[in-house]
């Protein structure tokens, strides 16, 4: 008779993993010595009210390009910093982003070379959980707006500034230091389909908040 709470914590302690999953997971009561046939119990999705599924948070670190031929040897990302906001529908993550790049300058003969860029987009991605940490592959999708002044190739610069569509796969790693505050770090290849087409790696740390 002692073992049969035991065996009840396991049993509910199983439902509630394959509720969570969204499948169908028996969960059996048996004793040794018993002759009972084993009972199954059908999975339903737990409602979670207390889950805090909306997060907004800010990023910042740095990128660089990966043709910096295209772009006058100049780097159009550099410092970036933003932000980003999203709502959780497990499995999945769907959110938007603004973000600024401070891009680089120089001065040539021709005159001053200036390149930034900012973007604003949506994104999505899929939650994969290890432990405390969720590691989330994405796909971002936006609009790049392009401030350039570069050689026209007549020994002055001209404006090259564009608005063009943008698409950024990458990876968030993050952890829940509590219900309320994440922190975490993420790698992005922002590829911008201009006339040249740019592309480069971003690494940011993000921080904030879910409610």
């Amino acid at each position: 008779m002692k073992c049969k709470a035991p065996w009840r914590r396991m049993a509910y302690a199983w439902w509630w993993v394959a509720g969570l999953l969204g499948g169908l997971l028996p969960a059996m009561h048996a004793r040794a010595g018993d002759k009972e046939e084993p009972r199954f119990y059908a999975a339903r999705p737990i409602a979670d009210p207390g889950r805090r599924r909306i997060s907004i948070g800010l990023v910042a670190g740095y990128g660089f390009t990966l043709n910096e031929a295209a772009v006058s040897g100049l780097n159009p990302l550099g410092v970036t910093f933003g932000v980003r906001g999203g709502y959780d529908v497990d499995p999945f993550y769907f959110g938007a982003r603004l973000q600024f790049f401070l891009g680089d300058e120089r001065t040539v003969p021709e005159g001053q070379l200036e390149f930034d860029e900012t973007t604003i987009g949506i994104e999505a991605g899929l939650r994969l959980t290890a432990g405390m940490v969720t590691i989330q592959p994405q796909l971002g999708f936006g609009l790049a707006m392009s401030s350039a002044e570069l050689p026209d190739g007549t020994g002055q610069t001209s404006d090259h500034s564009s608005d063009d569509v943008y698409l950024a796969p990458g990876v968030v790693v993050q952890t829940d230091l509590t219900d309320r505050v994440f922190l975490g770090a993420e790698a992005h290849v922002p590829i911008i389909l201009r006339s040249d087409v740019l592309y480069g790696v971003t690494i940011l740390i993000a921080g904030g908040l879910r409610f």
